[in-house]
């Protein structure tokens, strides 16, 4: 590089020239006082040089605008005549060369800073140029530094399961999953659970859990935060006078359940058919389920029916038939005593036929007993030919043929039988009443 310092340039330009790094030359510097205050001058120029150039380096590093190649003016013209340190006179404006060697290196400082700086950055000139392929960050490019940002939008981590806990998106690794809500409320009665829309914890009680499988100390309940309380006890009254109402903890296999308990007034441990118990007559101790039967018209055993045990009756069969009970007695004898064996037990009667089904029964039955001739409670012995029944009264009649016919001499057949191999079956004929055959009783 020349660097020259025009005639007359006064000191100003012996301190550019000084910054730009030239040697002073007093070429065109007249004058002892030049020559006198040549060598001081040199060892001036040279550290204010220095200075120069290291401040010229700070501005342009510190002042990017500034362009260091511009010519830099120095100040003031500088007249000729003034007196430049030694007195040496300046002539006119001096453009400085070494401006231009000060622009050189300010230009090379400066361009050595921005290139570190650019280093650092990444430059982008819009969204495309920032994507991170990273699915739940908002890619975009910062339009005022040009850099890329990576925002997180925790939204896109969302699976819509509040109850999974809340999906958060980190930067550079993507959607980590959220802390699931503890809704475990402590109470070993509930049922405990997360709303899925709200991821609000919901505890159900369930007042199964609480049973402790007896019925006589109440139905446990489930109450929340608390746990399993005691239920009111059951109330057991049947609302009838008669029985004595209590829950009884070892019925129903040990569960418990409500008794409700008749009187047993007789003592027989049998209660009282008429509230709760089985007992068909509460009064008389004789009388209860599997009593033994006795042939008196009386049901002992409470079975419904009075006799109706094979053998209680002597030579008599019980049958039963449409809520009545029939004995089917094979000792033969006379009418008037077949009549009156049967009326001598309470509720009996010789047997009084009030349609064909009876009749058909009647018939069936007897032939299970022995064939053959049976009497009935049909006779005309009051009034001839006016037949009527010992009790009660009917007008059902099933006569053979030709019958009655009232043969044979006095007294006559003024009683009738069934003959279940007659005719059609169970056909009737009237017979001395003298005459001895099987009979049937009836009770009600």
């Amino acid at each position: 590089m020349r660097c020259c310092c025009p005639r007359d340039s006064g000191f100003l330009a012996l301190l550019l020239a000084a910054a730009a790094g030239c040697s002073l030359h007093t070429s065109g510097i007249g004058g002892e006082d030049a020559e006198a205050t040549g060598d001081e001058g040199e060892e001036v120029a040279g550290e204010v040089g220095a200075d120069a150039d290291a401040d010229a380096d700070a501005g342009a590093d510190a002042d990017p605008d500034v362009d260091a190649g511009e010519d830099v003016d120095a100040g003031e013209d500088v007249d000729a005549g003034e007196d430049v340190d030694a007195g040496e006179d300046v002539g006119e404006d001096v453009d400085v060369d070494a401006d231009e060697d000060a622009g050189e290196d300010t230009d090379e400082d400066v361009g050595a800073d921005t290139d570190t700086d650019a280093a650092d950055v990444v430059e982008c000139l819009g969204p495309g140029d920032c994507d991170d392929s990273v699915a739940c960050t908002v890619d975009r490019c910062d339009e005022t530094t040009y850099t890329c940002r990576h925002d997180p939008d925790h939204a896109a981590c969302s699976d819509g399961d509040a109850c999974n806990g809340v999906e958060v998106c980190e930067p550079f690794s993507g959607c980590r999953p959220g802390t699931p809500p503890d809704c475990d409320d402590g109470v070993a009665c509930t049922v405990d659970r997360c709303d899925p829309g709200t991821g609000v914890c919901l505890s159900t009680p369930n007042h199964a859990r609480c049973d402790d499988g007896a019925f006589c100390n109440g139905a446990e309940l489930c109450e929340p935060g608390v746990g399993c309380v005691p239920g009111p006890a059951p109330t057991c009254d049947d609302g009838r006078t008669c029985s004595v109402d209590s829950c009884d903890p070892t019925a129903a296999g040990g569960a418990g359940a409500c008794v409700h308990l008749g009187p047993d007034a007789d003592g027989d441990t049998y209660r009282d058919s008429d509230c709760y118990g089985d007992d068909c007559n509460d009064g008389d101790p004789a009388i209860h389920p599997g009593a033994v039967e006795l042939c008196d018209g009386v049901d002992q055993n409470c079975s419904g029916y009075p006799d109706d045990v094979p053998g209680t009756c002597a030579s008599c069969t019980p049958r039963v038939h449409a809520g009545h009970v029939y004995q089917f007695c094979n000792s033969p004898d006379e009418w008037t005593d077949a009549r009156d064996r049967c009326g001598g037990v309470s509720g009996y009667y010789l047997v009084t036929v009030n349609d064909a089904v009876e009749n058909t029964f009647l018939a069936g039955a007897a032939a299970t007993v022995r064939t053959g001739d049976w009497w009935i409670g049909y006779n005309d012995r009051a009034d001839e030919r006016t037949w009527v029944w010992v009790h009660p009264p009917s007008s059902y009649t099933n006569w053979a043929s030709e019958e009655p016919n009232n043969s044979g001499t006095y007294p006559g057949e003024d009683c009738a039988n069934l003959n279940q191999a007659r005719g059609t079956g169970g056909q009737w004929n009237d017979a001395r009443c003298s005459d001895t055959y099987p009979f049937i009783c009836e009770h009600d």
